[in-house]
């Protein structure tokens, strides 16, 4: 299970590179480490608008999460997440998947299908 935070970009006219910087904070760092953040590993200074917290995120305590974006020198504000991040609230879904024949052939379509995909196909007859 992969944990991918995704955002949309700021709106904002920036003659550089505009990139992005996540931090998280889980019960530990809350209650052991004095309230403090710590910077989303892969997630520094990113170009991208999203950011795989998988390794990040290994416990199941409930996750703090916030953004910033770079724009050369300026530094925005801190975007905190609504709601606290929990990997036990993750709803699995799979995709819808259409399976078709066509002359020899067997046509498998999956609707919005995840990055990586594996598929195994085992075909038998009665």
């Amino acid at each position: 299970m992969r944990h991918v935070l995704r955002w949309r970009p700021l709106q904002d006219n920036c003659s550089t590179a505009l990139v992005y910087s996540v931090q998280f904070q889980g019960e530990f760092e809350l209650s052991v480490l004095n309230d403090s953040w710590v910077d989303a590993a892969g997630c520094q200074r990113t170009p991208g608008t999203s950011c795989d917290l998988t390794f990040d995120l290994g416990s199941d305590s409930d996750y703090r999460l916030r953004i910033r974006a770079h724009c050369g020198a300026q530094t925005s504000a801190w975007s905190r997440s609504s709601s606290p991040f929990n990997r036990r609230d993750t709803v699995l879904t799979a995709p819808l998947m259409k399976v078709a024949s066509e002359g020899g052939a067997l046509r498998v379509s999956l609707s919005e299908p995840p990055r990586l995909t594996t598929l195994l196909v085992e075909v038998w007859r009665r």
